[in-house]
């Protein structure tokens, strides 16, 4: 039960830091596209 447990919170941690990856990126494309930086 322990090795799932663990499974499934590295699977949601690895999916926090795409997601951070990923809004990140959107972000900085956004502000590429309206020339902010």
């Amino acid at each position: 039960m322990a090795v799932l447990i663990l499974i499934s919170q590295t699977a949601i941690s690895y999916c926090r830091i795409l997601l951070y990856i990923f809004f990140v990126t959107i972000s900085y494309g956004l502000c590429d596209i309206f020339g902010i930086y």
